[in-house]
């Protein structure tokens, strides 16, 4: 690329791999959802508290499961990073 630095130029090589990065399934997926689902069905006087923890539990599983984000990228997120007009993160 004319006109860069050299080590811009290295900075924007991709790391190539043999194989797909370790990933769990649609099965699996769905399992994990029915497990926090099952894990906070039985509350009782924590009912609310545990409603909190169950929909922040799916929304961090669904947040990585449709974007590929790793939990750190995930957990990285701030309200900052959403452009409501446009709908996008």
């Amino acid at each position: 690329m004319q006109g860069m630095a050299p080590y811009a130029q290295s900075a924007l090589r991709l790391k190539e791999y043999d194989q797909l990065p370790p990933h769990i399934t649609r099965e699996q997926y769905l399992n994990l959802l029915n497990a926090v689902e099952r894990k906070y069905s039985s509350a009782g006087q924590w009912a609310k508290k545990a409603r909190y923890y169950r929909d922040r539990d799916k929304l961090l599983l669904r947040l990585m499961w449709e974007t590929g984000g790793r939990i750190g990228d995930i957990l990285n997120i701030s309200p900052a990073d959403f452009d409501f007009d446009r709908k996008v993160l």
